[in-house]
């Protein structure tokens, strides 16, 4: 029989420590958690942008709006993954 291997650790667990305190693992380098993050502004950076661009500039300010969209309009060539396959236990 094959042996199985075992699932990945994740990069960070998130746990509640008390009332409003949460306690993280991450196990990353530094330097890997500055890029992911800068990974992750610029591609929330692109949706912003390409949501903002749906609305016409004639459109009152308020404090909601419906924009219709479709992923692939917000980020070409990137496919969604499940957080498992990215290493991320949410809390």
């Amino acid at each position: 029989m094959a042996a199985v291997s075992p699932a990945p650790k994740a990069a960070s667990t998130c746990a509640t420590w008390a009332r409003d305190t949460y306690r993280v693992r991450v196990r990353r380098t530094w330097a890997a958690i500055g890029e992911l993050a800068e990974k992750r502004r610029r591609l929330a950076s692109l949706v912003l942008d390409t949501l903002l661009a749906k609305i016409p500039s004639e459109t009152p300010a308020r404090a909601d709006f419906l924009v219709e969209f479709h992923f692939e309009e917000t980020a070409p060539g990137h496919r969604p993954r499940p957080a498992a396959a990215r290493g991320i236990e949410r809390c």
